[in-house]
């Protein structure tokens, strides 16, 4: 039966499934849309039985019409419905050549679950859960997983005009194995020209890899990258927009190679209480001016980022003043670290960035949390089972700052924050228990079986997957 509204929005991909098995054949009905296919049994020394199902519009019911060719033969005849391993339905029906029942979906039947998300949490650290969970599979595609809105986070890289062609890994999130990278390239201070679709390779379930043809990094420019599904659609190959917002896209600065470049800061790392009172750091490098500027941020060319005083020595050397705010920032961010970068007049003369380290001290000490984090798992994506399954399916998660005191949360798509049965390994791996029941493909089966003194036959039909 082909999926309705109410059955798509659980994100239930419909397929069309014949089988042959134990003599009976076995074919799934149209809506009322279509034409009914018929599943037929040739019962021996009895003649033919058949069984047809069609949904009504609303897929609230399902109209089953069965025919014995010749009703002499059957002792009995019943239909049954089943969501296997659990029988939802059962009734005798009148021995004659065609018949006709309806069976009305119940509250009870089960849905195929939209989507898989689990996250590893520490109880004793503060976060918002929700951005924790990584996506490990999805019913659009039963067999084979997916993730259906892949996103990048904010970002920087630097490429060089004259290189061949780079491959970049970008940080995501919601990422699988079914994405593809839109370019977009600035063609003025707001105009954005989309050039291609790029295929997107998974790195670990934070990261994708995808490559720069070189035509490209002929010349310094800018480009937008955005993530996206397979069958997602953005800005058309061609259209120009006014790119996207900073939290959408990753950003790619193909620089001149008549740049400034940032060999080192002295000193490299510095503590909360040196920094007080405001401190001064060396800058070394190359292609200095009186004009370059040294600026600070989360990554190279953030919009706001912050331009600090500096000194110009010479083209070799510049004296920069940290501020003691950059701090306070930095630990607001809960970051031990900033980026240190220094720019040439525009964003196609910019360096490479170096890192200045904070350091702890008995009056400050620095704690930055470090969150679980998964980052692989011992099958992915992760299939939806079916009545066949065992019970619990053990999964293999790998990752980063795991505790023996975390927990592992399950969200379905229907059913969230769920606790999973789990054991600590260690920092890099814990295992999990998944139910067959919070991931499971529900797929109904009609059955027409009618008995003679031979025995039973039976014709079935299935439900689509």
């Amino acid at each position: 039966m082909e999926s309705s509204s109410w059955d798509r929005g659980r994100g239930i991909a419909p397929r069309l499934a014949r089988k042959i098995a134990r003599g009976l054949v076995i074919c799934a009905a149209l809506a009322c849309q279509a034409p009914a296919q018929v599943a037929e049994h040739e019962c021996r020394a009895a003649g033919t039985i058949s069984l047809a199902v069609a949904s009504d519009d609303s897929y609230s019911s399902a109209t089953l019409t069965y025919k014995l060719a010749d009703p002499k033969p059957f002792s009995t005849a019943w239909i049954e419905v089943w969501d296997r391993p659990k029988l939802l339905f059962q009734t005798q029906v009148p021995l004659k050549r065609e018949g006709r029942i309806v069976w009305a979906r119940k509250e009870g039947v089960a849905d195929t679950p939209y989507e898989l998300q689990l996250a590893v949490v520490d109880p004793e650290l503060p976060i918002d859960q929700g951005d924790s969970f990584v996506p490990l599979g999805s019913s659009h595609d039963s067999d084979a997983g997916g993730v259906a809105f892949p996103g990048l986070l904010p970002q920087s890289l630097i490429l060089e005009e004259g290189d061949s062609g780079s491959d970049v890994t970008l940080a995501g999130r919601d990422v699988g194995d079914h994405n593809r990278v839109q370019i977009l390239e600035q063609e003025g201070p707001h105009s954005w020209v989309a050039r291609e679709y790029r295929p997107a390779s998974l790195v670990d379930l934070h990261h994708l890899r995808v490559r720069i043809p070189a035509r490209y990094l002929s010349k310094p420019t800018v480009l937008q990258l955005v993530a996206m599904g397979l069958d997602h659609e953005t800005f058309p190959i061609g259209s120009h927009s006014g790119g996207w917002s900073e939290s959408e896209h990753a950003t790619i600065y193909v620089t001149s190679k008549n740049r400034p470049l940032l060999s080192s800061i002295e000193p490299s790392e510095l503590s909360i209480v040196d920094a007080e009172s405001g401190v001064t750091i060396r800058v070394f490098g190359d292609g200095f001016t009186a004009e370059s500027q040294v600026l600070t941020g989360p990554y190279v060319g953030k919009p706001d980022a912050l331009t600090l005083e500096s000194l110009f020595i010479s083209p070799n050397h510049l004296q920069v003043t940290i501020p003691p705010d950059l701090w306070r920032s930095a630990m607001f961010r809960n970051e031990d670290h900033v980026l240190i970068w220094v720019r040439n007049g525009d964003n196609q003369h910019i360096s490479d960035p170096k890192t200045l380290v904070l350091l702890p001290t008995t009056k400050f000490p620095v704690t930055i949390a470090r969150q679980p984090s998964i980052t692989s798992t011992s099958v992915y994506p992760i299939p939806l089972m079916d009545y066949r399954n065992p019970a619990f399916t053990l999964l293999k998660l790998y990752g980063e700052n795991f505790r023996d005191v975390d927990v592992v949360l399950l969200d379905n798509g229907d059913l969230h924050d769920i606790k999973l049965k789990s054991r600590f390994v260690s920092p890099h791996e814990i295992h999990t228990w998944l139910p067959r029941e919070l991931w499971r493909h529900h797929r109904l089966s009609f059955r027409l079986i009618a008995r003679t003194s031979n025995g039973t036959c039976a014709a079935e039909v299935w439900d689509e997957e």
